[in-house]
């Protein structure tokens, strides 16, 4: 068990990083476009669609398994906290299942809409430049997994009662 906690870990660093970077990147390129408007006359081919299909995804898809691996989500409680401790301890295990089912039905579902983009080599022509889009699609079914794989893990926490308790 701790052997998959270190390589999720692993993972979920791996995927901030890629994130931090896409961050950075956008800004780089923005400002690059913004900075040759002048010079060019026109903006750098690709820079709203590199920008939308890859920076964007990667930036909100990517650091959502380290907010629930930190308990980072934003949460909204009108009456759970009234409940019991032990109450809330089981609702925190079912809102758990519940994020394991949709986020893997999300997997699903991306995975095969990425392979399709990458069956079809999918492309984007911005100023008579081609731009490939395919690979930006898997950004999503892989920040999904990754939302899986913790909601998974913190799933089996609960069951194995090792789950912190609702604070």
């Amino acid at each position: 068990m701790t052997l998959v906690f270190a390589v999720t870990n692993r993972l979920l660093n791996l995927a901030m990083i890629v994130a931090g970077a896409a961050v950075v990147l956008m800004m780089l390129h923005v400002s690059l476009d913004v900075l040759t408007r002048p010079f060019l006359s026109r903006p750098l081919p690709g820079t709203t669609l590199i920008v939308s299909d890859y920076y964007m995804v990667a930036c909100a898809f990517l650091p959502l398994a380290y907010a629930q691996a930190t308990d980072g989500h934003i949460s909204m409680d009108a009456a759970a906290h009234l409940a019991p401790r032990r109450v809330q301890y089981h609702m925190a295990g079912f809102a758990l299942l519940i994020a394991v089912v949709v986020f893997a039905l999300l997997t699903w579902t991306a995975s095969l809409d990425a392979l399709t983009k990458w069956k079809i080599n999918s492309f984007s022509v911005e100023f008579g430049t081609r731009i490939p889009t395919w690979p930006s699609y898997f950004l999503l079914p892989v920040g999904c997994a990754l939302m899986t794989l913790i909601s998974g893990l913190r799933l089996l926490e609960y069951a194995l009662g090792r789950l912190a308790p609702p604070k």
